[in-house]
């Protein structure tokens, strides 16, 4: 049950498996904007092509636009309980400052119970091998703003693969399988689209 496991991830991370401070990998979570910044031409939304509210079934009450808009995307996730799990990750695969510093981006942001899907052995291998951490974490982030009136289509990501978006607003799929449960958070230099599922890269 996606509950279960969700403690047992927790409870992973409280025994050190995927440090919960973001430092512990030479990354931290920062509310200013360092190192070099995202080339990509960032793609702004219009007020007129975006909902004034985030929209979707589960948008937790941290997405209004009044409070995560003021912080960077990785700093606005950490004070969204249903991404408690994905920040740490995040930490853990260096790319916190990285998502922080960017000029503009797009993230796919799998909840807490997106990762409780997987398997524990599954997890478990994610967790110990840091360079697929970071694969599977870039794979999540389209480096341009998308707002939900463009989101339908193939988007490049970090990763290098395409993330593929089907429906409309209230009702997207992302790879055919993974719901958008909350999207367009808007923060200082990010789109956020919370997922159900965790998106796995192209293989090698």
């Amino acid at each position: 049950m996606p509950g279960i496991r969700t403690a047992k991830f927790a409870a992973l991370l409280a025994g050190g498996v995927l440090a919960l401070t973001l430092g512990a990998c030479g990354d931290t979570v920062s509310s200013g904007r360092t190192g070099s910044p995202s080339t990509a031409e960032p793609t702004v939304p219009t007020a007129a092509s975006a909902p004034e509210q985030p929209f979707g079934p589960a948008c937790p009450a941290e997405a209004g636009r009044g409070g995560a808009g003021s912080d960077p995307v990785v700093t606005a996730a950490s004070h969204i309980p249903q991404l408690s799990i994905l920040v740490a990750a995040i930490g853990t695969a260096g790319l916190a400052n990285t998502l922080d510093s960017a000029q503009a981006v797009t993230l796919f942001a799998p909840t807490d119970d997106a990762f409780a899907k997987l398997s524990e052995p599954e997890l478990a291998a994610l967790l110990a091998d840091r360079d697929e951490l970071a694969r599977v974490v870039a794979y999540h982030v389209v480096p341009r703003r998308v707002a939900p009136t463009a989101l339908a289509g193939a988007h490049p990501t970090l990763q290098g693969g395409d993330l593929v978006v089907t429906g409309a607003v209230d009702d997207f799929t992302v790879n055919g399988g993974a719901q958008v449960v909350c999207g367009d958070i808007g923060t200082a230099n990010a789109t956020v689209y919370l997922v159900d599922t965790l998106l796995v890269p192209p293989a090698r």
